[in-house]
């Protein structure tokens, strides 16, 4: 089985239709196989989604992987219904995307060389856990959402907003996979892991003075040895290379609005020095400050 690949590369999904559909009390939605993969979120209300091997209860933030091959179908609760969001995609793409239908009836004829590979999320295998709980996962949410109404535009760059929100709703998918995976294997707690979420969003947050580990140890009331362990345990990264990324990933969106200059955006990302910014930005992208902004102005080469 293939993994998708979660950072940006010349072979993107193509997104071949997203929506929200909710069943009503009663309805029932008959057997279909899909050809490629979908992910379905629940959105509100309860019911159930029948995968080929077995019936999985369906509540409010629950993500089901739905992968080609599969037969499936959704049913709303015995006394509520049930509203779902729909991600149909090809990883990689292919030249049939647009023209492929999305799933075959009962009775149909089944086009067997369009059938996709199936893949896995991160250390999500749905073959093994069908499906995956986003609650207190907003972002991965948040994203797909996203994703869902950018793709509802007819304009050529909304479509590619849309998939581009796809890419990082994955990423965020594969990194709450991978929390619950420590979580259960007990190797490291669920507070523990809502603590090293805590660190990780203030890491991450925009300031002009990067946060010093003892005060980030003492916002989430752990010893900085501690959290540094626990830490690397939960994300494989240190919290100060997780704080590094973000700086210099706010910085390229600074240098790319093209308003500020070197030494005002170095400020801004909590960088000492315009020297020291430079020379972060280089060993990181290969590039000085001055450069990525030539390189990313339009009509540039």
């Amino acid at each position: 089985m293939q993994q998708f690949p979660l950072q940006a590369s010349a072979s993107w999904p193509a997104l071949r239709w997203t929506g929200v559909v909710t069943f009503e009390v009663g309805a029932v939605q008959p057997w279909r196989w899909l050809y490629d993969h979908e992910l379905v979120c629940v959105l509100a209300g309860r019911g159930e989604i029948h995968v080929e091997g077995g019936v999985f209860a369906a509540a409010p933030n629950d993500l089901f992987l739905v992968q080609p091959g599969r037969r499936h179908s959704f049913r709303p609760g015995p006394q509520t219904s049930v509203t779902l969001l729909g991600i149909h995609f090809d990883w990689p793409s292919r030249p049939d995307s647009a023209t492929t239908p999305l799933f075959w009836n009962e009775g149909e004829k089944v086009i067997t060389e369009a059938v996709r590979t199936v893949s896995c999320i991160g250390a999500w295998d749905p073959q093994r856990r069908p499906h995956l709980s986003l609650k207190g996962q907003p972002r991965a949410r948040a994203l797909l959402e996203d994703a869902v109404r950018q793709h509802a535009h007819p304009e050529p760059e909304a479509s590619l907003a849309a998939t581009a929100l796809l890419v990082a709703g994955l990423a965020a998918i594969a990194q709450a996979a991978r929390l619950q995976q420590l979580a259960e294997s007990h190797r490291v707690g669920p507070d523990a892991v809502r603590r090293c979420q805590k660190a990780r969003d203030l890491l991450e947050a925009p300031c002009d003075e990067p946060m010093r580990m003892a005060e980030l140890a003492a916002r989430v009331g752990w010893s900085v040895d501690h959290l540094q362990r626990t830490f690397r345990a939960v994300f494989d990264d240190s919290p100060a290379a997780v704080q590094r990324a973000a700086q210099l990933r706010r910085a390229r969106e600074l240098l790319r609005i093209g308003v500020f200059s070197v030494s005002e955006v170095a400020t801004q990302c909590g960088f000492k020095t315009a020297s020291h910014f430079s020379a972060a930005f280089k060993s990181a992208h290969g590039w000085t400050p001055r450069q990525f902004m030539e390189l990313d102005r339009p009509g540039s080469n």
